[in-house]
């Protein structure tokens, strides 16, 4: 069955006594029968932040706007895997730290698109008890 996972909104969480940039994404998964709506919180450690070039306390909300870009491309394989196997809840944390994440990011941000209403679709393979599980 087709899905499509949707990002509808990414908000900033202020910064803390935590050494992270952290973040709430609202996002929606579709299908021709349904949708629904979940968000799950995000972490960016303060040494993946200053590796990838960005700075992890800044109170303006216009800074993440590129790191947003990038921590998509992490925060979307995760959720996709989750709602493949039907996992999707409100009640985790994402947390990307240096011992999870490249040292370096490959992406080009200015070739990146926006967020907020970036769509991914992905397949999830429905399992009954005739299929078989290779």
């Amino acid at each position: 069955m087709k899905k499509i996972l949707t990002f509808n909104k990414v908000t900033l969480i202020p910064p803390s006594n935590r050494a992270a940039a952290q973040f709430l994404y609202h996002y929606s998964i579709s299908d021709e029968n349904s949708h629904e709506e979940f968000y799950i919180p995000v972490v960016v450690s303060d040494v993946v932040c200053m590796c990838w070039g960005f700075q992890f306390n800044n109170p303006n909300p216009e800074y993440y706007h590129n790191l947003n870009k990038v921590v998509v491309r992490f925060l979307s394989e995760y959720i996709i895997q989750k709602a493949r196997y039907g996992k999707l809840h409100d009640l985790e944390e994402f947390k990307l730290f240096s011992e999870n994440t490249p040292e370096n990011i490959t992406y080009k941000i200015e070739e990146l698109p926006e967020v907020e209403n970036l769509s991914f679709e992905f397949i999830v393979n429905q399992i009954t008890g005739n299929d078989q599980i290779n």
